[in-house]
């Protein structure tokens, strides 16, 4: 009101329908949800009587939302609208591992670094996360936003819930397990609070995936940071020395260094295992699909190809 400003979000047929004049509305509406449940009382009498505490316990010990809390807390006329808003912000994704209807909120995974459970606690999985091919997104260069991590993470569950034989992920406040598909494994973790380390299980896997990543990361600047972000890349090589024994040479597995290569200089050199296997400039992520205001599922969909 005070700029003299209306949006309007036109990217889903939800929002389409409905023009907010009430900041206020939705800013009210959106931190019934995302709050730190040890700070902010809730009203947990009447959650009582509704029969909804075990789906608060989930969703702050857990980060997932039943649909009957949203609904509670929303109302059955709003909770279309304001999931599609959640989606568009990337501030929250559809939860597809199991049967009972459930929305992932990243902003609330737990805090820690155990990497041994899933969010529902289901199955125990030993963190191996130091395996496979590594890449840095550097943002030192500015600085890396409170939510930017999290978001990425939203985008990736969503993108694995998409794939046929994905498993559920493992996710804390830093440090996610996700699978793409059955064979794709990545890890992602937030470091320094500067950096986003990207590690690829399975080498074979590693070229497609960071295109994947790239424009996922290019989705958030554009939807969120009004092109704000600025990232440097660079990629893990490690190298085995090798030492001379009587004129025959012998590696030494146990004294590996890692030495960290520019985007330009890997490109340069077609860096395994990075490079050669995607066409860049031939994404099935068009410029349009990275705009701000198309549709999250357009994107994702894209992604897929």
């Amino acid at each position: 009101h005070e700029l003299g400003v209306v949006m309007h979000l036109t990217a889903t047929q939800a929002l389409r329908d409905v023009v907010t004049l009430k900041p206020q509305w939705l800013i009210n509406s959106l931190s019934k949800v995302i709050r730190d449940g040890r700070i902010h009382v809730l009203e947990m009498d009447s959650i009582e009587k509704a029969g909804l505490r075990k789906d608060v316990t989930k969703l702050f010990q857990h980060a997932l939302a039943s649909r009957d809390l949203l609904e509670y807390w929303w109302g059955k006329k709003n909770i279309e609208f304001l999931l599609d808003l959640m989606r568009q912000a990337l501030l929250l994704s559809d939860w597809e591992f199991g049967s009972e209807k459930l929305y992932l909120i990243p902003s609330l995974a737990p805090h820690g670094s155990g990497r041994e459970r899933t969010l529902s606690g289901n199955i125990r999985i030993p963190e191996n996360g130091s395996v496979g091919a590594t890449c840095i997104f550097d943002f030192s260069s500015s600085y890396l936003p409170i939510g930017v991590f999290q978001r990425l993470v939203c985008i990736c569950v969503s993108h694995s819930g998409r794939i046929s034989g994905s498993e559920e992920p493992i996710l804390y406040n830093k440090w996610s397990r996700i699978r793409f598909g059955k064979k794709n494994v990545i890890y992602l973790e937030e470091r320094d609070a500067s950096k986003i380390l990207l590690t690829v299980a399975k080498e074979k896997s590693a070229s497609s995936t960071f295109v994947a990543i790239l424009s996922m990361l290019r989705k958030i600047n554009q939807d969120v940071m009004s092109q704000g972000l600025t990232w440097d890349v660079k990629f893990e090589m490690k190298k085995t020395e090798i030492e001379s024994n009587n004129g025959v040479s012998k590696q030494k597995r146990s004294n590996v260094r890692t030495e960290l290569v520019s985007y330009k200089e890997a490109k340069m050199q077609n860096l395994k295992p990075w490079f050669g296997e995607v066409d860049f400039q031939r994404s099935n992520v068009s410029d349009r699909d990275v705009h701000s205001d198309v549709d999250i599922s357009l994107f994702l969909r894209n992604l897929e190809n």
